[in-house]
This record gives C-alpha cells, sequence and structure tokens, in this order.
C-alpha cells in the first residue's frame, strides 16, 4: 500500500486462520513460512528480497496506472 500510495485510502486487518475456516475448511499447517531450504543447501538460492522484487515490478509494469 505504501508503495502505490493508498495506504491512507485502503485498511488492512489481520486476522488468524480460523477467520476463514467456515468457507475454507482445508486443514491448515502449524506454520505456512515457506523457504527455500533445499536452494539454501546447495547454495542457489538466488531469491531477492521480495520488497524490493515488488517496488521493481509495480515501477516495471504499473507505472503508468499510478
Amino acid at each position: 500500500l505504501k508503495i502505490l500510495g493508498k495506504q491512507n485510502e485502503i485498511k488492512i486487518s489481520q486476522v488468524d486462520s480460523t477467520h476463514f475456516k467456515k468457507e475454507y475448511f482445508a486443514q491448515r499447517p502449524e506454520s505456512e513460512i515457506l523457504i527455500n531450504k533445499k536452494l539454501g543447501y546447495r547454495n542457489i538460492n538466488l531469491m531477492r528480497n521480495w520488497k524490493i522484487a515488488l517496488r521493481e515490478y509495480i515501477d516495471n509494469y504499473y507505472k503508468d496506472y499510478l
């Protein structure tokens, strides 16, 4: 929202997984953290920081919309 300049227009409310339990009743793991463990073991984890990648994506593909 900060990148888009919409932090004053859109409010995000944090909820836990029980909020979606009724509609999305699939069993959830205790942790939903995604990591590239095998890539790290092989020293080939090339993932960039997601905030930097998001900024670059918006600047390159949505610059004219903002």
